[in-house]
């Protein structure tokens, strides 16, 4: 399969106390996504891999600091560009009558553009910056790992569970 797809998010007014009214741009994201879903094993287990490209143009992210009034204030920002690329790859199924299995990888190399500053946590008062050129996005981990099974059993007439879940992620810039 290949996919393009191009979306809008609307424009936004940013209002935080003591600070003035901020006029948010209208996003623009873009999307481009070339994969392959298929199944194995007689269809006991399926399988979806695929590579992604997304650029979005005026990102609606934020810039936090210290204002006025000494309050932690975050106001939303047209970040000019953001470009997200990577890839997924899922692995889904009952290879067993009573076994199902979900595994799933993705990685996700999205940053912020070169030149890009943001809050430096080291002076409260806001008046310096620090540099975040291409620092992974805030909240975008770059890679995360699933893995979900559970199996069931018999016991009678009844049925025994046993089950697991594990998630992995990267770190993640709060």
């Amino acid at each position: 399969f290949a996919t393009a797809t191009r979306g809008y998010k609307g424009p936004q007014i940013g209002v935080s106390a003591g600070n003035p009214v901020t006029r948010i741009a209208a996003e623009i994201p873009s999307a481009y996504e070339i994969g392959a879903k298929g199944s194995t094993m007689g269809g006991k287990l399926g399988y979806e891999a695929s590579l992604f490209l997304t650029k979005v143009s005026n990102y609606q992210g934020q810039r936090c600091s210290i204002n006025g009034v000494g309050v932690l204030s975050c106001l939303g920002e047209s970040i000019p560009s953001v470009t997200s690329k990577g890839f997924e790859a899922t692995l889904y199924g009952r290879p067993t009558p009573n076994l199902y299995l979900n595994a799933g990888f993705a990685y996700n190399d999205a940053k912020f553009p070169n030149g890009w500053t943001g809050f430096n946590p080291s002076d409260l008062t806001g008046a310096t910056s620090t540099s975040l050129s291409n620092v992974q996005l805030v909240g975008s981990p770059k890679s995360k790992f699933t893995f979900n099974a559970e199996d069931k059993q018999p016991v009678d007439t009844m049925e025994a569970y046993v089950g697991g879940d594990f998630v992995y992620k990267s770190s993640v810039r709060l």
